[in-house]
């Protein structure tokens, strides 16, 4: 029988415990240098580069920012996985900042006249890096807290990639207002101090294992999983229906009221509010709710809040619907992240992490590219509504198939495990 609530007492984790941990800490801070100054280089090679010309039409701006998005993961992202399994993840991250340190040098060529070719290739190569890095960084953090920590870890790391982020464009912008190119010289030193931070960690981040035979075999295996399915089923469909509805909010605000270019920065930027939101809450949702009461609850909320953005069609209604369905997803994906880390076969774990980051991010390009292709034929209200009608039909989906904690239950309650911070008993709900 499905229980709607936990019917044991929560042990609530706190993320300032988990900063307590000395390698957790340093991963962090490591993490928010890396990313800080990746965020300032990257504003300082836009300023460079001038890559969005005013007045771009909406629709262009964000077809051409899907598309985008899409070429790393679908190019690098295999490798990400393959090298995060074959590679000691500690050496991948030391070296791999060590080499961040000189491609953000190298962007100081850009500076030069003759510099742009330079520019866009110190882009692609970021780039690149970055997904290499995300896959060792997202896979070494079951190696550093314990298993029913991992959904307050991983939202704490999300919780800092958007503040990096936000304090690098900063950085950017008082930066660049001195000197252009000191930008970039203080984002080498920022990734050098990550390098340092990543060498100090005294625990094994996994990673350098042998070839497994029959490897692909084991990775299907552990996809198919009910576990580990339910968390990528779950998640892909939401973020397909998700960037859908995203392009066609852009559309209607873009045909609204003329924003151009800065409705697609307008619709982005309230979707990652809502996931902020979204990240702070998950811990609470995972101590107080099982996964198909998540997942299911996720869905239905979001094809709620989305229905009254297709009954009053307007932009400010439609951008708080957009927001509450962003902050539902980032709940159900921070527990589907942490269920992938604690079910996948360790020896691979790069590998499925990588193939799940890959398939709900292209879901959400390919939701992204059909929502435009379709809002010249269809209308906005006309979208939004069906998108809502699968949302509840997903609903009633995910709140009765298995989620394979059946099984999960008994190997838990077999072990008794002991939170590090309160001494208290964590029984099967910790589960992930």
């Amino acid at each position: 029988m499905l229980q709607l609530v936990r019917a044991n007492a929560p042990v609530h984790v706190r993320r300032r415990d988990l900063l307590g941990y000395r390698n957790f800490r340093r991963a962090m801070v490591a993490q928010f240098s890396s990313q800080s100054s990746d965020a300032l280089t990257t504003f300082t090679l836009a300023e460079v580069l001038v890559f969005a010309a005013p007045g771009r039409a909406s629709t262009g701006s964000l077809v051409s920012t899907l598309l985008m998005s899409a070429l790393p993961l679908l190019i690098v992202g295999p490798i990400a996985g393959h090298v995060a399994d074959r590679f000691s993840r500690q050496q991948i991250l030391v070296r791999g900042h060590i080499l961040r340190v000189a491609v953000t040098l190298l962007a100081t060529l850009s500076l030069l006249r003759t510099g742009r070719v330079v520019g866009f290739g110190v882009l692609g190569g970021l780039i690149i890096i970055t997904r290499v890095l995300y896959t060792a960084r997202a896979t070494s953090i079951p190696r550093l807290v314990r298993r029913h920590e991992l959904v307050a870890a991983d939202s704490t790391s999300l919780i800092l990639s958007v503040i990096a982020g936000g304090i690098g464009a900063l950085l950017g912008g008082l930066l660049s207002a001195a000197a252009l190119g000191l930008g970039f010289i203080v984002a080498a030193i920022g990734q050098g101090v990550a390098s340092w931070l990543y060498r100090s960690i005294d625990a094994d981040l996994g990673g350098g294992t042998t070839r497994q035979r029959h490897e692909s075999r084991l990775l299907i295996r552990d996809v198919l999983a009910p576990r580990t399915r339910f968390a990528v089923l779950a998640t892909t469909s939401h973020r397909l229906l998700l960037g859908m509805c995203l392009a066609a909010i852009a559309m209607m605000i873009d045909s609204t009221i003329g924003l151009s270019a800065a409705g697609s920065v307008v619709v982005l930027g309230c979707a990652a509010a809502g996931a902020f939101a979204g990240s702070f809450c998950a811990e609470w949702a995972t101590e107080h709710f099982p996964r198909r009461v998540i997942a299911s609850g996720s869905f239905f909320f979001s094809g709620t809040s989305l229905l009254i953005a297709a009954i009053v069609p307007r932009p400010y209604v439609a951008l708080g619907s957009l927001a509450v369905a962003a902050f539902l997803f980032q709940i159900l994906r921070v527990r589907s992240d942490a269920s992938v880390q604690a079910n996948a076969n360790p020896m691979i774990l790069g590998q499925i992490f990588a193939a799940y980051d890959i398939v709900y991010n292209v879901a959400f390009i390919a939701g992204g590219l059909l929502g435009v292709v379709l809002v010249d034929d269809v209308s906005f209200t006309t979208i939004v509504a069906s998108v809502v009608l699968v949302y509840f039909l997903l609903a009633g989906i995910f709140l009765t198939i298995d989620d394979g904690k059946a099984k999960a239950r008994e190997a838990l309650n077999s072990a008794r495990l002991f939170h590090p911070t309160s001494g208290r008993v964590v029984t099967s709900f910790s589960s992930n």
